[in-house]
């Protein structure tokens, strides 16, 4: 059972995508938490997986915000909901991986435990950044600028983390380690460097922090930004 929240989706998806191809006898409950359906990374794609694997891939997408448009469950992955998609055969499940915030996983954890399950048999990705600093948050935009030019505006909710808020806005962006140190992620600020703000330097250079290359990882904004990926 692969169990992810916002941006959390993406690692799970690749181990789904790769487990059914490798082991023809693996069946997989995959749980998406998002915000809403147009946030929700890669739901048409995984939508898909699901039909071209059925029955071996369940499928459940649980939505923050309420959308009459849709069936699927609304609210946080917190225990009340999880209790309506998890598998009634749930101490038949080899394992499960989790990957999301920690408020998510911790809920996620809880809500498995009651139903009996070891925890031996949970894993789970950290998907926090290394500290937040004290500056005062609130709602701001990040311009993206596109391989091709193109400038499309991405919401970025207060304290939200640039890659956070570039992958909910639908924007593709490498990632790996989401600590600041890989550098994977990293962004090239071309307008608004001084509404960047790191987490925690975590081995960016002086030099690069000054020219905007940032992780985005690790950067909050406290005004609007024009960013473009792939740093180098």
């Amino acid at each position: 059972m692969l169990i992810g929240g916002g941006a959390g989706i993406v690692r799970l998806a690749a181990i789904a995508h790769e487990v059914l191809i490798d082991k023809p006898q693996a069946r997989i409950t995959l749980i998406h938490g998002a915000r809403n359906r147009a946030r929700a990374i890669f739901a048409n794609r995984l939508a898909d997986l699901a039909r071209a694997f059925a029955p071996r891939l369940t499928l459940a997408l649980v939505l923050e915000e309420t959308e009459e448009a849709t069936t699927a469950p609304h609210g946080l992955l917190s225990a009340d909901v999880l209790d309506r998609v998890l598998p009634a055969d749930l101490p038949a499940v080899d394992r499960v991986l989790i990957c999301g915030p920690a408020a998510m996983e911790d809920a996620v954890r809880a809500a498995l435990t009651a139903r009996g399950m070891d925890a031996a048999r949970i894993r789970s990705e950290a998907f926090t950044s290394p500290r937040q600093t004290d500056a005062t948050w609130q709602d701001e935009e990040a311009t993206f600028v596109a391989a091709d030019g193109t400038r499309r505006g991405i919401p970025v909710r207060a304290g939200q983390t640039l890659l956070d808020a570039t992958l909910d806005g639908g924007e593709a962006i490498a990632f790996s380690c989401l600590s600041g140190g890989c550098g994977a992620c990293r962004v090239q600020i071309l307008e608004g460097l001084g509404n960047a703000v790191l987490d925690a330097r975590n081995g960016v250079p002086a030099t690069d922090a000054a020219a905007g290359r940032l992780p985005a990882c690790i950067t909050r904004l406290t005004g609007p930004v024009t960013v473009r990926a792939g740093a180098g």
